[in-house]
This record gives C-alpha cells, structure tokens and sequence, in this order.
C-alpha cells in the first residue's frame, strides 16, 4: 500500500499521542472531513503492526461507495500527514503555556479587559519564578514579557515605568543573546576535534572580558559556557575544566536538565581529545568520575529515562581502563536492560566477558564467549578478537592457531565488513601468529616486529599488540619506546 510517509510518522507517535489525534480528527472545529478520520481509524491497525492492508482495503473501507481512485486516495493521505502536522505543532505549543500567556498579553490591553491582563501578568510572573524551562529560553520569555510590559507602559503615557521595563527588556536579551553565542561559539571550538572544516563563529573583540566586567557571571550558564570556550581555547590550562567541573557538580540542581547534557558533553570531549588522546591517560580517572556522576543524575538518560547505547559503551571501556572491575560489572548487569531488546543479550555476553578478561580470569572469559553466535557484526568481531587475546594470555597456541585461521575465513567471506576494518583485523591475526612463533631470546626479531607494529597504520588493539611485543623474552623494551 502507498501512504508511507504518514505510516512513519503516526507509529512514531505514542498510544496516548495516537488516541489524541483520533480526537483531534472527531473535532470539527479541527478537521471538517469525516473521510480523514475514517482514513486514520482504518491505517490503525497498519500502524500498531497487528494488520497489512494493501490500497484498494484502505479505500473500501473509507471510500466504500465509490470505485477505486489512487490519486484521490493519496490526496487524502497528504491531508491526514498536514493533519498530523498541525496536531504536533498544537501538542508542542500546548506544553509552553509561558508563551501563550506572553502572546495573550498584547490582546488583552484594552481598558475594560485590565483586571484580565494583571491577572495574566501575575500568573506569568509566578511561572517564571519557577520555570523549568532552560535557562536559555527563560531569558528569552522574559524579554518578551518584559518588551510587552515595557510597549503598554509606553503607550498608556508612563514614561518612567516604560524606561524601567525598557531596562529590564535589555538585560533579558544581552543575557539571552551571550547565552546562544557562546553556545554557538563552544560548539564550534568543539567540531574541530572531529572535522577538519573549522565553523566561522565568532565573538566580538573584548566579548570574554567585558562578560568578566559586567558581572554576567551572575547568570549560572553564561558562567558555564564561559568555562567552556576557555578550556577548548586553552586545553593547556586545566583550570577552566575543574572549575566548570566544580560548578556542574555542586551547582547541578541550579542546571535545567536540557542545558546539562551539552554541557557534561563538552566536560568528556576535552578529557578525551584534548588530554587522553594526546597521551594524558590519568584524565581517564576524571573521565570515569564525570560517568559516574552523569549517570547518577540521569544526565546521559533520553526522554524514556534509557541510556543510549554509545555512552553505555564508553562508560563500560572508561571504567574497565581505570580498574573499577566489581563497578563496571554492577553497571553491566543493571544497564543493558535498557538497550534494545534485540541487543541485550549480545551486550551482556560480551561486555562481562570483557570484565572477566580486565580481570585476567581468562578461563570464564572462554565460558562466557566459546558457545555464543552473536548477529550484531561488532560483538561478532569484539568476541573474536577478545578469545584470540585469551588464548594468547594462556599459551593456548592449538586452539590459538585454529582461531586465527576461522577468524581469516570469517573476515575474507563477510560481504558486510568494510576493507578498512578487514585489513584492522587481518592485521592483528598477522602479529599474533608471529608473536606466539618468534624466539623470545632473539633481541633483533623482537625490535623489528615491534617497529613493524608501531608503523602498521590498520591495526586492531594496536597498544595491546605493543605492550605484548615488550613483554617477550627479555630484551631491552626501552630501546622500542
């Protein structure tokens, strides 16, 4: 059947969501179609999955005394999608009930209607006190509010209560303005870690010093974001990273939740590109405790309270490298039910076994992996490589030797793996073939298949591979550092 487009979109709405919209479509102030809702009632069920319906169902069922007509009925699908549209756009307006009230004021300035407005005033004063909204946008809703109140004021005649909400209008917006301009300007400082392509944001000459000088610091985010785009300018100068540090964990609760993950963001981005990628590994030990603080405060959580599957996997390697086996076990165990049900069992699995080999009980890393055929191509090969190093580590060299050859077989006929990642992999099976055959009493053998290691671009757990090439036999391992 066609009508794809608005499939996607109404399954990615909730049960409750998907019930409103049928509402919203019964309503004739909202829709004046009756075809549309009996369009929607009959595509629920193609929706929930529970039945397939080709084209010609869906027009009997909507369209039953008329003959077949596949245009009309994709017009009628492009009118249930602008359907759809306008409920999310109502839905999303409905939940910022600052706004609406901040847009009524202007409607409500006629003189007999005043005790409406100072009632509207007062409620939204209330709701901006407490506001959950970010810090962000609750300056914005107070230089609307404050640019409104100042605009009556001005044309009632007071003059001088108009140049005092002028000031306030002021102030909300230079807040709102340096809010988003840092946030633009740290967002670009931060692409430059990942591409190439610098962004072109800028700040005004003198902007960080004439923040310091005007005492915007009084405005938690300004501070925050001023603490950001000095530690990506300067990664050198670690004070601006343990103050914003300092100022993310004590004054966590003072921080909408919307502004804390872009701010955690920028806190993990600079322990790994500026500092552990550069060969500051002792940042890993902050990288972990910034994890664990994030993590108890739900900062990393999507809207469903899940954790996404990208950090799930960097908090699990940050607190394997740091040693914090017995928590990182804990966090395994409690945090892969929240991954995709289809994924879980794989990541548990793999993920203990990497534990068990941080923990150097190699046998239980065996029991975990030997039996187990993972669908997901990355635990497929993290399992792979994972029992190739633990038949090393034992001196396994029989089943070693069996491994490297099925691994070459799996890695040469899998149409999915990429040639990048095929030569990662083909190459570490090539070092561990002769690590587990060179003479451990040859010095010169040694330091050439260290040199070759450290030149080989493509190498999977290529500082494994070197620490391993050192451990050999006892030749002089400085001569390789």
């Amino acid at each position: 059947m066609s009508g794809k487009k608005i499939i996607n979109l109404l399954q990615s709405f909730s049960r409750n969501e998907q019930d409103s919209f049928e509402k919203w479509l019964q309503s004739t102030y909202f829709n004046e179609n009756p075809q549309l809702l009996l369009l929607y009632q009959a595509l629920r069920p193609v929706i929930e999955g529970t039945q397939k319906l080709n084209k010609e169902q869906v027009w009997a069922k909507v369209f039953s005394t008329s003959s077949f007509e596949d245009i009309a009925l994709r017009r009628a699908y492009s009118t249930l999608l602008q359907q759809a549209y306008a409920f999310l756009a109502i839905r999303q307006y409905e939940q910022q009930s600052v706004r609406q009230k901040i847009e009524l004021l202007p409607l409500l300035t006629a003189p007999n209607l005043r005790t409406h407005y100072s009632g509207i005033l007062r409620t939204l004063e209330h709701q901006l006190e407490q506001s959950n909204d970010t810090q962000s946008d609750l300056h914005y809703d107070r230089y609307q509010l404050a640019r409104t109140t100042y605009k009556n004021k001005e044309l009632s005649g007071n003059l001088k209560e108009s140049c005092r909400h002028l000031e306030s209008t002021d102030l909300h917006f230079d807040r709102y303005y340096f809010v988003q301009k840092l946030k633009h300007y740290c967002d670009a400082l931060g692409y430059r870690s990942f591409i190439s392509e610098e962004v072109d944001i800028k700040l005004l000459p003198g902007t960080m010093s004439y923040l310091v000088e005007q005492n915007f610091f009084d405005d938690i985010l300004v501070r925050a974001y001023y603490l950001v785009a000095e530690m990506l300018n300067h990664p050198e100068r670690e004070v601006a990273f343990l103050e914003l540090k300092r100022l993310l964990f004590e004054k966590c609760s003072q921080f909408p939740k919307a502004e804390l993950k872009p701010l955690f963001i920028h806190l993990n981005n600079y322990c790994i590109h500026k500092k552990i990628n550069v060969g500051e590994t002792g940042f890993f030990n902050e990288l972990f405790e910034i994890y664990q603080f994030a993590l108890d405060k739900g900062i990393f959580h999507n809207k469903n309270g899940r954790l996404p599957q990208q950090d799930y996997k960097n908090i699990i390697t940050v607190g394997l490298h740091v040693k914090a086996f017995d928590w990182v076990e804990h966090f395994i165990k409690k945090q892969t039910q929240d991954l995709p049900q289809s994924q879980r069992e794989n990541a548990l699995t793999y993920n203990l076994a990497k534990v068990y080999f941080s923990r150097e009980e190699y046998e239980k890393v065996i029991s975990q992996l030997q039996e187990v055929e993972y669908d997901d191509i990355v635990y497929a090969l993290g399992s792979k490589l994972l029992l190739l190093k633990t038949y090393y580590e034992l001196d396994e060299y029989l089943a070693l030797d069996s491994l490297i050859d099925s691994f070459r077989i799996y890695l040469r006929r899998n149409k999915t793996i990429s040639t990048q990642v095929k030569r990662q992999y083909l190459n570490i099976l090539r070092f561990v073939k002769k690590m587990s055959t060179v003479d451990p009493y040859d010095d010169a053998a040694l330091k050439k298949l260290y040199d070759q290691a450290q030149e080989c671009k493509a190498l999977a757990d290529k500082s494994w591979i070197l620490k391993k090439i050192k451990s050999i036999g006892k030749w002089s391992a400085a001569d390789a550092s």
